[in-house]
């Protein structure tokens, strides 16, 4: 682990990250914090969204000043096949979601992304597949229409 801070890395460039995306551990220790609570609030400060992901708890989110949680969709652990891939699912759900919508994001829109991103980590997590398949994406597509 390195002893600079996130300011001192990204020193190089004077762009601040809009979008932060995280696993808990990856934010915390960029924070330098022992709890994604408080690592939350100080990493990427000037960033208007930060995703930290927790696995089977779900997602903490940072949008602008309010901090909110998505919990993880409920899968029983006889039917989980392979972890692999659910936290690359989960932030590349939620960005394809969000992209389109750049600069214009409202409270219900990142609810929607994150929620329609914890179902598409769920199915992944009950496959051998380390990503969407077709007709996964097709369910995750129909879930998000659904909300």
């Amino acid at each position: 682990p390195s002893n600079k801070s996130i300011g001192e890395i990204l020193s190089f460039t004077d762009r601040i990250p809009d979008l932060v995306f995280g696993n808990s551990s990856e934010l915390m220790n960029a924070a330098n914090k022992k709890t994604l609570s408080t690592a939350i609030f100080s990493v990427f400060p000037g960033s208007r969204l930060v995703v930290a992901t927790q696995a089977e708890k779900g997602a903490l989110i940072r949008y602008e000043e309010e901090v909110f949680s998505i919990p993880a969709v409920t899968v029983a652990k006889k039917d989980i096949i392979d972890e692999t891939g659910a936290g690359d699912t989960y932030m590349g759900t939620m960005l394809a979601l969000l992209m389109p919508t750049v600069g214009k994001w409202r409270k219900s829109d990142l609810l929607d992304a994150a929620r329609t991103a914890s179902y598409a980590s769920s199915l992944v997590i009950q496959s051998m597949e380390s990503r969407l398949t077709p007709p996964m994406t097709k369910l995750v597509m129909d879930y998000n229409r659904n909300l």
